[in-house]
């Protein structure tokens, strides 16, 4: 079965998640915040800013991998709440579930279109 997703492409991701994870340890460490809290909030910038828009920018192949996690978060506040205006038109309240589902369905939307390309490639 062909991965979807190279390790070359996905380090860049994980070292992002890592950079978060650090501040969250020094913010919970030097603020007055729980660590709990600190954490939910990285969680938060993951999933809402980077992974979104990165996995959108994984169909460009001339990026490099520092530009792709940039414009992935721009990409990332730029994309969600136009899907989240989208769903409110239509009359579904916006929660934190349904922001959730969003985000779960630009990524794997945007994995579906890279497996897509891949395929028809070979």
């Amino acid at each position: 079965m062909e991965k979807i997703i190279t390790k070359e492409e996905l380090m860049p991701l994980v070292y992002s998640a890592a950079a978060l994870f650090i501040v969250g340890v020094l913010g919970a460490l030097f603020t007055q915040t729980t660590s709990k809290t600190m954490f939910s909030i990285v969680f938060a910038l993951f999933f809402y800013f980077i992974l979104p828009g990165y996995c959108v920018l994984l169909n460009f192949k001339n990026m490099d991998s520092l530009e792709r996690i940039i414009l992935g978060a721009v990409v990332s506040s730029a994309v969600i709440p136009l899907i989240l205006y989208a769903v409110n038109i239509f009359g579904i309240s916006i929660s934190r579930l349904n922001t959730f589902i969003a985000i779960l369905l630009v990524v794997v939307v945007s994995l579906a279109i890279k497996r897509t390309k891949t395929l028809n490639t070979k």
